[in-house]
């Protein structure tokens, strides 16, 4: 009895050396990907703006009585701020379809 409590002492030390192991492996791995995602949001930053433009058009569509905005930008249109005293509704084409987003009245003291 006394042998099989030692070799079920011997296996629970065995088991917590290896646990001990794994959390300290986990850990590492866990500061590599921190490391790579810092890297990553780093080099993302980083993307130069002193040439950015943003060149746009902006037409009137009378059969629809609406005027038609085209916005040519070679960052994401989620980078690029748009103010306006009208409501805005942006037409996103890709690929031949069209879906549409209603920004909604944002009250701004300062318009």
């Amino acid at each position: 009895m006394e042998k099989e409590i030692a070799q079920l002492n011997k296996k629970m030390e065995q088991l917590s050396v290896e646990v001990k192991k794994q959390e300290k492996d986990n850990k590492k791995l866990e500061k590599e990907k921190e490391s790579q995602a810092q890297a990553k949001m780093k080099a993302a930053n980083n993307i130069k703006l002193e040439g950015f433009k943003v060149s746009y058009k902006l037409n009137l569509q009378v059969e629809e009585a609406a005027q038609m905005l085209i916005i040519d930008s070679k960052i994401g249109i989620s980078q690029v701020l748009m103010q306006s005293k009208q409501n805005i509704d942006i037409l996103m084409i890709k690929d031949n379809l069209a879906s549409i987003n209603r920004i909604d009245n944002i009250v701004d003291p300062n318009i």
